[in-house]
């Protein structure tokens, strides 16, 4: 599986419902307040587009493994 999305898109978040990062397996899935879902490979986080990307995002599941 590859990078889906970058960036989020003004138009499917906000400051009052931030996208919702779910930790699973050896994946990161954004889920937006209008239902869009993005997928991100664990190995993919270094980059600089998805750390600002995540810092956006509250976030559920297993950190410990993150």
């Amino acid at each position: 599986m590859s990078t889906v999305t970058y960036q989020s898109n003004p138009k499917t978040s906000s400051d009052d419902h931030p996208p919702m990062a779910i930790v699973s397996g050896e994946n990161i899935y954004i889920v937006y307040s209008t239902g869009t879902v993005s997928a991100i490979k664990k190995t993919l986080t270094d980059s600089l587009k998805i750390r600002q990307l995540l810092a956006n995002c509250d976030f559920w599941g297993d950190l410990a493994t993150f």
